[in-house]
């Protein structure tokens, strides 16, 4: 066992935790207590150096006696690599301790009265004690007895001088097994080793030794760790007793359990905005990696699609998260693998399958929109599309816009609120489309149904890139259907009418006036396909056997109820020259068996009650 002494710092054995886990940020604040010299530290850039002890003073004997009696205190400068830091000023570590067993926690106390326990391996703080000042850390173990198996439990006593007390607590997340008084001033707390038949050392119990002077020091008293939940079980042979045990305290079950909740929980702050931790893609990615347990993975989908803060490490697109479904895929084939797995009924396998399935939705739906704001088809229009004619309804609406401008003295758009920002992201986009505790049904194709969230403000920011491609040349209206089968919505009528009055009703009416009069304009177009898809489905053949039949329902029920007067009228304009160009075919082809002027009826009452 070798002690080394460093800043107040001591490592018991662990040679191999020191050069894993030692430089985790901590060495630049250690301050030394009782080291008689002192020494330079020096860290530089991402490197920090050990610099040689020998002493320049003494003589050239002294020191190859020194040296061939402490070797290890003599070697040369090694440069070590500073694998991670944690700053929290004014905070300042006094002590630090990492435990003999296997190296995987450290404890620290510091200035402020805190005692952490960190996880070397995941590099998170997983304890936190408070009201332990001038404290110093001790490891000890035992080895119980449990289920024929040998579990060695680690244990931290925490001694604080100023309250003259020693806590020992049982690791990671165990209950404090004791509570020991300390009357004396100039108490230290030391490990009392035991050797066991099989030549196996242990750390027991602790010696509470006094020392009033350099010269002579004595024992006060021993102090045993006494764990009776775990000595219970150790006696019945048995796990029954609700207690955890191991080399880190919990069964092997919670143990995973807990490293899956560390390794999501390093995921949430390396993509949180708001965290001081400095990341970058490759860390995020192999964060996400780390993740095993597959409920954690649909989680991970979720959070990575609606971070934010990946815009500022350069993600403008959706290529990273396809990255990332591709191995939640890859992860759910392995399980997949394991037939007792894949014929099982297990929720996680289920609800991470549909996860995956509803996040590729929406990255070909966003790719179908990111896609064509970004080619030649942005740079069109229709301001100059040549039109066969204006209809009556067209003019009375121009007529009515210019009247109510003259007699408000205002625009009618004045009152609209700020258009979409000209490029949509990723993060954006599945904001609107995840929503808390929302279940997504399939639909006649296998597809997931994906209506857009319930906040209006939000669903129009989406809807105006949707529906962008109607604004634009007659060819772009395609996008706008591909982007809503993608979403799995083609074939509900209700809602994408829905979506296409909101998305009118916040047009211009400038850019209504030019693009809606005629046929042959997309905004109209899309209504009148919409009709025709209508008339092809059942929901029509129930509503014509029932005699209840409005065109576009939805719409009409939209316009009547709409407090904007003026932009009601031009949309109900905009119906009323779909339903009579879509029905105007059919009632050629049938003979007059189905006539045009009882599906366009409906929407003539309503323009002259708008109009009223």
């Amino acid at each position: 066992v070798q002690n080394i002494i460093r800043g107040g710092t001591t490592i018991i054995g662990g040679t191999a935790a020191l050069a894993k886990n030692m430089l985790g940020g901590m060495m630049g604040v250690l301050s030394r207590s009782k080291a008689p010299v002192m020494e330079e530290e020096a860290m530089k850039g991402m490197e920090v150096g050990v610099a040689s002890s020998d002493d320049d003073n003494g003589g050239g004997g002294d020191r190859s006696t020194r040296a061939s009696l402490f070797p290890m205190l003599h070697n040369e400068t090694t440069i070590l690599k500073l694998g991670s830091a944690h700053y929290d000023a004014p905070r300042r570590i006094t002590h630090v301790s990492i435990d003999p067993l296997d190296g995987v926690l450290m404890a620290t106390a510091d200035n402020l009265g805190r005692v952490q326990l960190i996880n070397l391996e995941s590099k998170q703080i997983i304890r936190l004690w408070k009201g332990f000042r001038d404290a110093t850390c001790h490891w000890i173990q035992r080895p119980y007895t449990i289920d024929r198996k040998i579990h060695t439990v680690k244990y931290l006593a925490i001694h604080s001088r100023q309250r003259n007390v020693v806590e020992i607590f049982r690791m990671n997340n165990g209950p404090r097994i004791g509570k020991f008084d300390v009357k004396s001033d100039g108490v230290s707390l030391v490990q009392c080793p035991v050797i066991l038949a099989g030549g196996e050392m242990h750390e027991r119990s602790f010696e509470l030794r006094i020392s009033r002077s350099s010269a002579k020091s004595s024992i006060l008293k021993e102090i045993c760790v006494v764990d009776d939940e775990l000595i219970t079980a150790s006696r019945e042979g048995s796990s029954s007793v609700n207690a955890t045990y191991g080399g880190s305290g919990l069964s092997p079950a919670q143990k995973r359990e807990q490293e899956g909740t560390i390794q999501m929980q390093l995921l949430k702050q390396l993509v949180s905005s708001e965290s001081a931790v400095p990341s970058d893609l490759f860390g995020v990615y192999d964060a996400l990696t780390q993740i095993t347990a597959i409920s954690d993975l649909s989680k991970a989908l979720d959070l990575l699609a609606l971070s934010t803060h990946l815009a500022a490490m350069g993600v403008t697109d959706s290529c990273f998260h396809s990255e990332v479904v591709i191995h939640a895929r890859d992860q759910l084939d392995i399980v997949m693998e394991d037939q007792s797995v894949a014929t099982s009924k297990n929720v996680h396998i289920e609800e991470l399958g549909t996860k995956i399935d509803l996040h590729t939705q929406i990255i070909l739906t966003f790719d179908e929109i990111h896609e064509f704001e970004h080619s030649e088809h942005m740079d069109t229009s229709l301001e100059a599309m040549e039109s066969s004619g204006m209809s009556s309804w067209m003019e009375e609406a121009m007529a009515w816009r210019q009247t109510f401008e003259q007699v408000t003295g205002h625009s009618i758009d004045s009152d609209l609120p700020s258009q979409a920002e000209p490029k949509l992201t990723f993060a954006t986009f599945a904001k609107g489309c995840l929503q808390d505790g929302s279940s997504f049904k399939r639909n006649n194709a296998g597809k997931l149904t994906i209506p857009l969230c319930d906040s209006t403000r939000d669903r129009k920011q989406i809807l105006l890139h949707m529906f962008g491609p109607l604004t634009k040349d007659v060819f772009s209206a395609k996008s706008t259907h591909q982007a809503f089968d993608h979403l799995g919505l083609n074939g509900d009528f209700d809602t994408l009418l829905q979506y296409y009055g909101e998305w009118f009703m916040s047009l211009p009416c400038a850019k209504i006036e030019k693009q809606c009069d005629g046929i042959l304009c997309p905004v109209v177009r899309w209504l009148h396909d919409m009709v025709l898809e209508y008339m092809e489905s059942a929901e029509y053949s129930k509503a014509k056997s029932e005699g209840k039949v409005i065109f576009l329902q939805v719409l009409h029920k939209y316009c009547s109820e709409s407090p904007d007067l003026p932009r009601a009228f031009f949309l109900a304009v905009a119906c009323h020259e779909a339903i009579l160009s879509a029905t105007n075919n059919i009632e050629d082809r049938t003979y007059g068996l189905f006539t045009c002027e009882d599906c366009v009826n409906p929407w003539k009452i309503l323009l002259r009650n708008i109009r009223v």
